[in-house]
């Protein structure tokens, strides 16, 4: 299977898992709503059938018309208790269909494995030809640097040379040192450290 191909399906089934983890998501939110709904509706039930059963008592209403709104609520707690047990099973249920979607890539893990390999041993490729490409640019920029610098080196050899000097202390390596990070001073310079990498690498 073709990097393509590969990313097209490994596309399509991650966005598959997001919409089942969305939709169980709604169904839980719905479910909540429903639940808390339901649990005011029976309160205020239990109150209304506690304050008819009163008027049953005194005779002011009859048994059928007690024991109809008796059945209403029932049936409300019925339907709160099945929409607990809802609440309950949303994330085995989900976890069933996520599980499903896992078989899937499982089925296409060694095109993937063959793929993603090659695209990080490319990866490390171009990374370190561009290191030699930037290596070499240095070298470069020395040797433009060096066809004046030279002369202070040369200078100070010479001054020791003619007597005017002891010693030679004189050296190209400050030039380093300038294009260097100095953490003394926060300067930031032409090396890269393995913070600078990541962040590089990650960067969006």
């Amino acid at each position: 299977m073709s990097k393509t191909n590969v990313i097209k399906t490994y596309e399509g089934l991650f966005q598959k898992a997001e919409q089942i983890k969305e939709s169980f998501a709604s169904a839980l939110d719905r479910a909540r709503e429903e639940q808390a709904n339901l649990i005011q509706a029976i309160a205020e039930g239990e109150a209304h059938v506690h304050e008819l059963y009163k008027s049953y008592v005194l005779g002011d209403v009859s048994l059928e018309a007690y024991q109809t709104e008796q059945k209403l609520l029932q049936d409300k707690k019925d339907i709160l208790h099945v929409t607990d047990e809802k609440i309950k099973d949303v994330d085995k249920l989900m976890k069933e269909e996520l599980q499903g979607v896992l078989t899937e890539l499982r089925e296409h893990a060694p095109d993937f494995a063959k793929v993603n390999n090659k695209s990080k041993s490319d990866g490390v490729k171009k990374v370190l030809e561009a290191k030699e490409t930037y290596l070499a640019t240095l070298n470069l920029i020395q040797k433009e640097v060096g066809e004046t610098a030279k002369f202070e080196v040369m200078l100070d050899n010479l001054k020791v040379e003619a007597g005017v000097k002891d010693y030679s202390y004189a050296s190209r390596e400050a030039e380093v040192t300038a294009i260097t990070s100095n953490p003394y001073n926060r300067q930031k310079g032409a090396d890269v450290s393995r913070e600078e990498v990541n962040k590089a690498y990650f960067r969006k």
